[in-house]
């Protein structure tokens, strides 16, 4: 019955239709063109490392916050973790500068 059920979703799906706009034209909407200028590109660039930076060193605090909390009192982990978490904060700021 299983089977079945399953299969009739794979026979009476409605088909889905993709937006038919071209990659030229999704990347104007997403902010992306090849007419920018060198100094506008150079400011993306800029803009897209800063946020990948951010993004590291929120996922490196949250490492060090796991590893403190599953360090069950262990003085080396503790200190570990305090270290990853002190070195994200730290070196957040300097790439963005």
């Amino acid at each position: 019955m299983l089977t079945l059920t399953l299969s009739a979703g794979f026979f009476f799906a409605a088909p889905v239709l993709a937006q038919t706009s071209t990659l030229a034209a999704f990347g104007e909407a997403a902010g992306f063109s090849t007419s920018a200028t060198i100094p506008v590109i150079v400011a993306r660039l800029i803009r897209t490392v800063i946020s990948i930076t951010g993004v590291i060193a929120v996922l490196l605090i949250i490492f060090g916050g796991f590893k403190f909390m599953t360090a069950a009192g262990d003085p080396t982990k503790i200190q570990s973790a305090k270290r990853v978490i002190t070195n994200a904060v730290i070196v957040c700021p300097l790439y963005c500068f």
